[in-house]
């Protein structure tokens, strides 16, 4: 989680947390690399839900693995 990938996956986890308490978050709040992260996390989540990635061991793992293909 020390690479950049890995620095964008906890600042979007971050606003995306503050988002589900709550707070208001315009698009100009978000760079687009974060906006395009957010909606493959939520993908990745979905994804998750439907069907099980076998080998990640957590569902940050299974983001990682996905932003490292891009």
């Amino acid at each position: 989680m020390d690479t950049p990938n890995g620095v964008l996956v906890r600042r979007c986890f971050r606003i995306m947390g503050v988002r589900s308490m709550g707070l208001t978050i315009t698009p100009s709040d978000v760079t687009e690399e974060e906006f395009r992260a957010m909606e493959m996390i939520e993908g990745a989540r979905q994804e998750q839900l439907s069907t099980e990635d076998s080998g990640a061991q957590s569902f940050q793992e299974l983001l990682l693995r996905k932003l490292s293909r891009r």
